[in-house]
């Protein structure tokens, strides 16, 4: 099993801003954002326009969905990463200082995952985003953890990844009856157009449905603007 020696999070500057809680002297063994660190994160986005999917989210972060976990899977370029900012600048600041952001890494497992769960959940963090798990080689095998102990005792709990295949074998094993699914690969058309600003067809179709335009219509729609 491997170990890792924890490092310290909190400043005072995030303390006079008001996160006293979330900017308290915790040590984790993750890459834990919390307090301004994570607004400073979650503003970091192209678009406030939300993807259809977003509701599924944001119903799950209200209560919904009992002692489940909720997972964000998909694609690169279809907004998974969006989702959750949206999520957090979305939160009353009350909520903020009980949320936290965790940025997987394949040198992560959940031994110590876990260990940052529980540190989480003794200073009252509520929701818990945890972004790329699958990178974790043992994250199929000990994904129930999340659910049977952190989620069933009130945090909501937020994974997202690419990797497909590994929640697929999650899900039919250690988060069977205990996840909620959102997947965001699939972007219709109108719902392209929409978050894009893009009528092209043809730019849908080169991009593979993806949230992505090109630079000539980038550049046009600021023209429009000035």
């Amino acid at each position: 099993k491997k170990t890792r020696e924890p490092r310290r999070t909190g400043s005072g500057e995030g303390q006079k801003a008001g996160f006293d809680m979330a900017y308290a002297e915790m040590e984790f063994e993750t890459n834990v954002l919390t307090g301004e660190e994570l607004l400073a994160m979650a503003r970091n986005i192209e678009s406030d326009k939300k993807r259809d999917c977003y509701k599924q989210l944001s119903a799950y972060l209200r209560g919904e969905g009992g002692e489940r976990v909720c997972i964000v899977l998909g694609l690169r370029r279809t907004g998974k990463t969006t989702l959750i900012r949206q999520a957090i600048l979305d939160m009353e600041p009350e909520q903020v200082k009980r949320a936290a952001y965790i940025k997987t890494t394949a040198a992560d497992n959940m031994d110590i995952m876990s260990r940052d769960l529980k540190r989480l959940n003794q200073q009252g963090y509520k929701y818990v985003f945890m972004d790329e798990v699958t990178l974790m080689d043992d994250f199929v095998d000990s994904a129930a953890v999340l659910s049977d102990i952190y989620a069933a005792q009130g945090m909501r709990i937020v994974l997202t990844g690419t990797d497909t295949l590994s929640f697929a074998l999650a899900l039919r094993q250690e988060l069977f009856d205990r996840a909620i699914t959102i997947r965001t690969t699939f972007i219709p058309f109108r719902e392209y157009s929409r978050l894009l600003d893009v009528d092209s067809i043809d730019q849908y179709i080169r991009y593979g449905g993806t949230l992505r335009k090109s630079k000539e219509t980038s550049d046009s729609r600021s023209d429009d603007k000035e």
